[in-house]
């Protein structure tokens, strides 16, 4: 079949439940995307598109720019109720990634067992946006060996040195355990030496008892809201921020 002609004919189309007929038209057009961003040209897809959407009278909508494609293609998902995650948008088309990183900073990060192969991918990604050399990945923490965590990394793995079943007791010092225990000084009081290990704990239980007992610090993020937490990804975020701004202050001034 020629590739301008419908995937499906109209009988088996409208045979569909709703919300699978918006998914396979919002495939479509991410497909017509794709291949509008490489270059490629798309007009065999996009017709494909415009006779499938017919079936269910579908308004027609310009089709001829990236953003016009996108809006179609996140209408299309929003009726189908597709919750989409970071790697089922369509890529950017700004192209942000450098060829190569600028130097990496003497800080490492350390997962504690973490569950979530989300949260640990997520964290690798910004310990490679920010400038970290390693990280550490502890007791049961998954590796970009999942596939999970490389999705939510987002290639980041490739980039940045890991390893997994690391011990405590090898990290590079101090250790910095971000938790909320008693004393424990702001974020954004502490002074970071200039080499260091951030460690969080897992999504259930926080820092281990081996990690608190191993800390040479502990800090935590200020909050202001009735909600006492943050997911570790997200606190990890700020306190990699927070260091990596500090340590490249301190560079700029000596």
């Amino acid at each position: 079949m020629d590739s301008s002609e419908p995937l499906f004919s109209k009988d088996k189309f409208l045979g569909l439940p709703q919300e699978r007929r918006h998914k396979k038209l919002a495939l479509i057009l991410k497909h017509a995307y794709i291949m509008m961003l490489a270059g490629e040209e798309a007009d065999k897809a996009l017709e494909n598109y415009r006779k499938t959407a017919a079936y269910i009278a579908e308004k027609e909508s310009p089709l001829a720019t990236l953003k016009e494609v996108s809006d179609a293609f996140h209408f299309h998902a929003k009726e189908a109720k597709w919750n989409l995650r970071e790697d089922s948008l369509l890529p950017s088309p700004r192209q942000q990634d450098r060829e190569i990183s600028s130097s990496k900073l003497p800080i490492f990060a350390y997962l504690d067992s973490l569950r979530s192969a989300f949260n640990t991918g997520s964290i690798i990604r910004t310990a490679e946006c920010f400038g970290f050399s390693k990280v550490f990945l502890g007791g049961a923490t998954p590796s970009p060996e999942c596939s999970q965590v490389k999705k939510a990394a987002m290639g980041t793995e490739a980039w940045i040195e890991w390893e997994a079943h690391a011990l405590i007791k090898s990290l590079p010092r101090p250790l910095i355990v971000l938790e909320t225990v008693a004393n424990a000084p702001s974020l954004y009081d502490f002074k970071f030496p200039h080499t260091f290990t951030l460690a969080v704990g897992n999504e259930e239980y926080g820092a281990s008892d081996l990690l608190l007992n191993e800390a040479d610090f502990f800090v935590t993020i200020p909050l202001r809201g009735r909600k006492g937490s943050l997911n570790v990804a997200n606190a990890f975020a700020v306190a990699a921020a927070y260091a990596a701004n500090e340590l490249n202050r301190i560079d700029r001034k000596g």
